[in-house]
């Protein structure tokens, strides 16, 4: 089977729904942007979120002013890493809570908004499917739409285990370089304080995959720090200051990366959908591994609000496989919807490299 690379970023979770899917109830979690993260006047329901975190609510305010004064220039992943590396304890220690407000509420989003991620859905049946696909998905998000909607494509393919993301029965295997809302580990005894042992613990640190506890039945109501596994305090692995470091400093599994590398050796289909191109380590990952010298199909897949030519440059700037694959006609700028149902997706699958 051919192969296709395909990179989800936050503005396909933005997307996620189709009108035959109705969000949950009113006042949900949607999907947030990355600017919108710390934005309290989008949803009430960030206030509620974040309430338990007084570190978090406190860095929180500059975060959602900086996020509104430098609108799509606002790069997360800059500010929440000087936050983690600052001079201060004081900061560091604060730091230490928003990943855990950063998981609630992509949890929340996860769990409560829609019903089905219709547009996932039918990306499925067109790459697995309509036309058969070995397909690596390469996730930036922390939410599990698409492992929703892998799950109900194949109800063999479950998410119990980190082991089985990158199952070799699998034509649909899902790399998530952050981390993920349901990935955990364990920090001390859930008798101890919540706050003392993310300060103890160096919590930011990449963890052995031997050690990653894969949560999916989480209630999203509970917040990380009162959940709890084998009766031990637990905290997220989606630690998003690690994500612009190089690929060494990815928070998945070793054994993930190693099947991502063995994959993009031999693709020649990569399709992006939703990312802006900031994330250095993405970059890095794929211009060390796709072959430059090879014909590439590669379609980029935006909004308006992501800047897709603004993302296109970072994307050729950084990967000399995809510099030498752009070309007119190779960006999408009405989002995941209209890419999927508009036929887009179509030319894209069924085309022969």
């Amino acid at each position: 089977m051919d192969k296709v690379c395909v990179v989800l970023g936050a503005g396909a979770s933005a997307d996620v729904r189709g009108r035959s899917s109705p969000i949950k109830e009113l006042n949900v979690i949607k999907p947030p942007l990355a600017r919108e993260l710390f934005d309290f006047d989008v949803n009430g329901g960030y206030r509620r979120i974040i309430e338990p975190y007084g570190g978090a609510s406190f860095l929180a305010q500059r975060l959602g002013v900086r996020a509104e004064s430098l609108g799509t220039k606002f790069d997360i992943e800059h500010e929440l890493r000087e936050l983690a590396d600052h001079k201060e304890e004081t900061v560091r220690r604060k730091f230490g809570e928003i990943p855990a407000y950063l998981c609630d509420l992509l949890a929340a989003a996860s769990y409560g908004f829609t019903y089905w991620p219709t547009h996932y859905d039918d990306m499925l049946i067109t790459l697995l499917a309509d036309h058969p696909h070995d397909v690596l998905f390469l996730v930036l998000n922390y939410d599990t739409f698409l492992e929703q909607a892998i799950s109900a494509y194949d109800e063999d393919w479950k998410f119990n285990t980190v082991h089985d993301y990158v199952g070799k029965n699998r034509t649909a295997k899902v790399i998530k370089l952050h981390g993920s809302v349901n990935w955990f580990k364990l920090i001390g005894s859930a008798d101890r304080n919540w706050g003392d042992l993310i300060v103890q613990n160096n919590v930011l640190w990449k963890v052995e995959e031997r050690l990653i506890h894969v949560f999916e039945n989480r209630d999203p109501v509970i917040p990380v720090r009162t959940l709890t596994i084998d009766h031990n305090h637990v905290y997220p692995i989606m630690t998003a200051p690690l994500a612009g470091k190089g690929i060494n400093a990815m928070v998945c599994p070793d054994s993930h990366l190693e099947v991502a590398k063995t994959f993009l050796k031999g693709c020649r289909k990569v399709l992006i959908i939703g990312s802006s191109g900031r994330d250095e380590d993405l970059v890095e990952l794929l211009d060390s591994l796709l072959d430059p010298t090879s014909k590439c199909l590669y379609n980029l897949v935006g909004s308006p609000a992501l800047e897709v030519g603004y993302a296109s440059e970072r994307f050729a700037k950084g990967v000399r496989a995809l510099a030498k694959s752009s070309k007119p006609g190779c960006m999408f700028n009405a989002g995941l919807g209209d890419y999927v149902h508009g036929r887009h997706l179509e030319e894209f699958a069924s085309a022969k490299i």
